[in-house]
């Protein structure tokens, strides 16, 4: 018998419960996670919003496993070699199940992988991957919005160094550049880009561009060139 699981409620493996209609799409081994299924069904929230929690719970706890970090650093050297991969309709691409964001604009929904504004013919050093990504996870789990002086400590706790004059600053103009991530000026920023008309998605906005709103780490927010950041 299914821990958690109502007798009346078992079905055969693969199947989805009954109580889970929106699954429906899904053939999962159930049996897997039958008492996160079962916590679910008394939450009061719905069931996306409780699933993204649970995911985002597992997330935290894994993202301190250094064979997760290295999973994720290998999936994104693997993406350095498949360029068709950068931006994929319906989310069949390396690395999308970790740091994928999926938004609509209009009837189009795009897979964001953290390649988007790449410029063509160059490569992203797998080292400068690994900062943006866990930059984005960091500011993904937040509770609140992070200034760019937490997301650059979060960095430095984990042993990736951000180069050149003023770090902090040039830590800022990458996850801009990155597209991953919706600056909100000296209040931090927030996961996911912003929505269509809203002021920050305005080109040439100023509360938009890269800002430097650590004072510790120096005033000059000009990015150098972009290999050599780290």
């Amino acid at each position: 018998m299914i821990s958690g699981v109502d007798p009346s409620e078992r079905r055969a493996v693969g199947e989805e419960p009954a109580s889970l209609p929106s699954l429906s799409v899904c053939r999962l081994p159930f049996e897997e996670i039958a008492d996160t299924l079962s916590k679910i069904r008394a939450s009061p929230m719905g069931i996306e919003q409780a699933l993204s929690e649970e995911i985002a719970d597992l997330e935290r706890e894994l993202g301190n496993d250094p064979r997760f970090r290295k999973l994720r650093a290998l999936r994104a050297a693997l993406a350095l070699y498949q360029p068709d991969s950068a931006s994929v309709q319906g989310g069949h691409g390396p690395n999308n199940q970790f740091d994928a964001h999926l938004h609509s604009r209009g009837a189009t929904a795009t897979v964001y992988l953290g390649e988007t504004k790449r410029r063509p013919g160059r490569q992203r050093d797998p080292e400068r991957q690994r900062a943006l990504d866990e930059a984005v996870s960091f500011v993904r789990n937040y509770d609140g919005m992070p200034t760019t002086a937490d997301v650059y400590d979060h960095l430095v706790s984990l042993g990736i160094k951000i180069g050149g004059q003023s770090p902090a600053g040039n830590l800022s103009a990458m996850l801009y550049k990155d597209g991953r991530l919706t600056s909100h000026g000296r209040a931090g920023w927030s996961f996911g880009p912003p929505p269509t008309n809203s002021p920050e998605s305005e080109e040439g906005s100023e509360e938009n561009e890269p800002y430097n709103d650590g004072a510790s780490y120096g005033s000059d927010t000009e990015p150098v060139d972009e290999d050599d950041l780290l």
